[in-house]
């Protein structure tokens, strides 16, 4: 009787060893997933914060390619207004010359 409560003393000694041997790894376990969150939710975090930088980045380069795309449109704008002009005073320059010229029939010259 006392060697089978000797054995049952040592397989009770040995359960508590193998229990608290998975007490510690589940402990141990416990602590690799909570750092492992951590580090998911740290990553996230940096990953959103770089997100929205290079949103910002991007919408203020397209702002400014825009607002240079405008300026550029106006700068034409402006000098296809001064061609126009000087079209016109060309225009009205050459009808100027033209109606000093002498007129001449030229089915009078022709005939003769």
């Amino acid at each position: 009787m006392n060697s089978q409560l000797q054995q049952l003393e040592s397989s009770v000694a040995e359960l508590v060893v193998q229990f608290k041997t998975l007490l510690d790894e589940k402990n141990l376990l416990a602590a690799e997933v909570a750092q492992l969150r951590e580090q998911q939710q740290q990553q996230a975090q940096d990953f959103q914060a770089q997100k929205t930088d290079l949103i910002q980045k991007h919408e203020l380069q397209v702002f400014q390619l825009e607002q240079r795309l405008q300026q550029d449109i106006d700068t034409l704008r402006e000098e296809n207004q001064q061609y126009q002009q000087v079209l016109r005073q060309s225009v009205q320059d050459l009808q100027a010359v033209l109606q000093r010229l002498p007129v001449t029939d030229t089915r009078t010259e022709e005939a003769g």
